[in-house]
């Protein structure tokens, strides 16, 4: 650009991250999602990743997967209070949070995967999971705080069996 600014997205800048750290490149990246063929969805790799080692592949799906999702937070109290559509997104939040505390969830993923909440049947009578928002439907909406919690935890699991996650590729993703 003529003023100097240069413009780089999240998505370029965790590529990069994931290189220089030596999990995976950003050519292997790009294959991985043209060639698709996945064995687990993103959220059942964010589950598997609280109990044990996700391969390099794996843990960059989650991580690229996160950066996509922010989780809401809120800029102000005021507008809590007099937007609707804020108060219709916390509602989803304090109905999620509530919902994993009573059912002892770990993360979200696990709340999505496991929940009757996140469940749609079919008209061949196929139950599949429905985790994202539609027009006036919020139910699937976290707070940021959550989210953050379970990076947080996966990349702590993640720590203890893959040497190329350390603290400070932990706090760089961050």
């Amino acid at each position: 650009m003529d003023d100097g600014i240069i413009i780089c997205s999240s998505k370029i800048i965790l590529k990069e991250l994931l290189e220089k750290e030596d999990i995976i490149t950003q050519k292997e990246i790009e294959d991985m999602y043209q060639k698709g063929g996945f064995t687990h969805s993103v959220y059942e790799l964010r589950v598997l990743g609280l109990e044990g080692k996700l391969n390099n592949r794996e843990l960059a799906r989650v991580l690229i997967h996160f950066m996509k999702k922010r989780g809401y937070k809120s800029n102000s109290k005021s507008e809590e209070v007099s937007n609707k559509e804020a108060g219709k997104l916390l509602t989803a939040t304090r109905e999620n949070m509530e919902i994993m505390e009573k059912n002892g969830y770990r993360s979200i993923a696990e709340m999505y995967l496991k929940d009757n909440k996140f469940k749609i049947t079919m008209p061949d009578g196929e139950e599949k999971v429905k985790i994202k928002n539609s027009t006036d439907d919020y139910k699937a909406t976290v707070l940021r705080s959550m989210l953050k919690n379970e990076i947080e935890n996966i990349l702590d699991k993640q720590k203890e069996l893959n040497e190329k996650v350390t603290d400070n590729f932990i706090t760089k993703y961050l």
